[in-house]
């Protein structure tokens, strides 16, 4: 090869001739790649510039990765103000490009129609990538009907169906026009009544399309009209057959979609999600001798009696001394969570009140939205992991209680707010809990997604259901009322489902006035009336909130 002749280095000197060169200046330099000392003074100063950019960009794309309870990070870009004006330029001097391929597909009509069949006239080039590549107008209907509603597939069935029967008729009309004597009607050939020759055309389209069949018009054959050549109905046969077939294909698409649907309807979990989340630092009950974390009543407590008397005395004595020292060591709320409030989430089974509508190994999931933001602009947007209490549920049937502590290891606190929960020693600061705005000034996350799965006891199927909760959806200072109670008939223990949004506020440390906050629509209430009356409001959310006056 002309040109310098350069020295053949084995591996290990290789090595060390880069480990030398990286001692240098902490940094590897190529010895074909211009460096600093290259430079003028001028260029070296705007290069180190760059490097140092790129160097913190890094950092701090780091730093967001390593924070705790992080599960993933988008990196938030600026939009272009006018489509077509391509990305920004950057702040480190860096170019942005696009890439395209070099040999793009230049495939015709055929092609695109063949390939929807999945047959491929020519080879790809790149062999590489995933050969799988199914009709986008047929896989963008199958994904709209998981969207729709029955109705509307079956609508769609119909509406397909018609246009199919529609073109065929067509054509076997045009058929019948050449060869009438290879299209039979009540025995008479193809146009022998000619007001009706269309509505033949169809009734032959729609019975070949469905293979009914009922032989009022179907294709003749050699001995209807002792035809000659039989390659004269060549055409209507081959339509026909084309037709059956495709009609076929059809109903099994239409029969898969419904199966999908159905199996989509299976794994949904009928479940009830309260509309608000509940952030609670005191007792709601000052009598309440129960443990908070075991009063979703999924177990019934019912006691059976044994034949043995001496057994039984001891069970009062041992009952009635039980109460009293459950009422000596019963904790506060705040020593029960080490003085931290929690975040509550109410998941209600929609069958609680009939047998076998459990669902078997819950599994309870939270995870919280929120973003970064420099300069008043979000740069990064993280799913965080929100740990909960009792995250799984061997045997979910009545009500179930999310229960995240929110203390110094929380995702959804402030940076600031866990170092000075920290410096407190784990506990919150006293005076954070005098006014619920401070407690919400404390949190940091847009949204909270909560996710339930486990198996179906009424269709043996895997089950999951979610619910998205904003960051107005959180109430401070109230936690969800009591909806179990003892039916007196039965003896059983039923849920009250008219009041699964319920909430009740706290005693000590009052709750955030609800109605502090209102949308246009509660000020349009409040000037017609109707708010004082019905007792309605919302804050800046899609949640509304009504008041209900408990009778004691």
């Amino acid at each position: 090869m002309p040109g310098r002749a350069r020295p053949r280095r084995n591996r290990q000197e290789s090595r060390n001739y880069i480990t030398k060169l990286g001692e240098n200046d902490g940094s590897f330099r190529h010895p074909g790649v211009i460096g600093d000392g290259d430079l003028d003074k001028g260029q070296a100063s705007s290069r180190r510039s760059i490097v140092d950019g790129m160097k913190r960009t890094r950092k701090s794309v780091l730093n967001v990765n390593r924070e705790e309870g992080v599960l993933y990070t988008v990196k938030v870009a600026e939009r272009p103000q006018k489509r077509g004006d391509g990305p920004p330029p950057q702040s480190d001097g860096s170019h942005q490009y696009t890439i395209s391929k070099m040999h793009k597909d230049r495939s015709t009509w055929m092609g695109r129609f063949c390939r929807s069949f999945g047959i491929k006239l020519m080879e790809h080039e790149d062999v590489d990538s995933h050969l799988y590549r199914p009709s986008k107008s047929l896989a963008g209907y199958i994904t709209w009907t998981f969207y729709a509603s029955f109705s509307a597939v079956f609508l769609s069935f119909l509406v397909i169906f018609i246009v199919f029967s529609l073109v065929f008729a067509g054509f076997y009309a045009l058929a019948g026009e050449f060869v009438p004597e290879c299209i039979v009607v009540s025995g008479m050939p193809y146009g022998s009544n000619p007001e009706s020759k269309f509505g033949d055309a169809f009734a032959l389209s729609w019975t070949t399309f469905t293979t009914v069949g009922y032989g009022n018009v179907y294709t003749a054959t050699g001995n209807d009209f002792e035809i000659s050549e039989s390659e004269d109905c060549a055409a209507v046969v081959f339509l026909c057959t084309l037709e059956s077939f495709l009609g076929l294909i059809y109903a099994g698409m239409c029969a898969a979609i419904l199966f999908g649907k159905v199996n989509r309807v299976q794994s949904h979990a009928h479940l009830t999600f309260a509309y608000a989340v509940c952030l609670q630092y005191e007792s709601v009950d000052l009598d309440e001798y129960v443990d908070e974390a075991l009063s979703d009543s999924d177990v019934d407590d019912l006691i059976t009696e044994e034949a043995d008397e001496d057994n039984k005395r001891v069970k009062d004595d041992c009952k009635s001394s039980s109460f009293n020292i459950a009422a000596k060591k019963r904790q506060s709320f705040r020593e029960k969570f080490r003085g931290c409030p929690v975040i509550k989430f109410q998941v209600v089974n929609d069958f609680c009140n009939k047998a076998g509508g459990e669902i078997i190994d819950g599994i309870m999931k939270v995870v919280g939205i929120k973003s970064k933001r420099r300069d008043g602009k979000i740069t990064y947007s993280q799913y965080v992991r929100v740990n909960l209490e009792d995250f799984e549920h061997p045997f979910f049937g009545k009500v179930w209680h999310g229960v995240h502590i929110l203390d110094s290891t929380s995702p959804l606190l402030t940076d600031s707010a866990k170092q000075k929960i920290k410096v407190n020693g784990g506990s919150w600061p006293e005076q954070w809990f005098q006014q619920p705005e401070k407690v919400r000034r404390k949190l940091d996350f847009q949204s909270l997604v909560v996710t339930v799965a486990g198996i179906s006891n009424v269709s043996a199927c895997t089950v999951h259901a979610y619910k998205r909760y904003k960051f107005q959806d959180v109430i401070i200072g109230f936690d969800f009322a009591p909806l179990v109670y003892e039916n007196e008939s039965t003896g059983k223990l039923e849920v009250d489902l008219g009041q699964v949004n319920d909430v009740r506020e706290q005693h000590k440390g009052s709750g955030e006035d609800l109605r502090s906050v209102h949308t246009p629509i509660d000020e349009a209430r409040n000037q017609s009336g109707t708010s004082e009356t019905n007792g309605e409001f919302s804050r800046n959310s899609s949640t509304l909130f009504q008041e209900r006056r408990l009778t004691m």
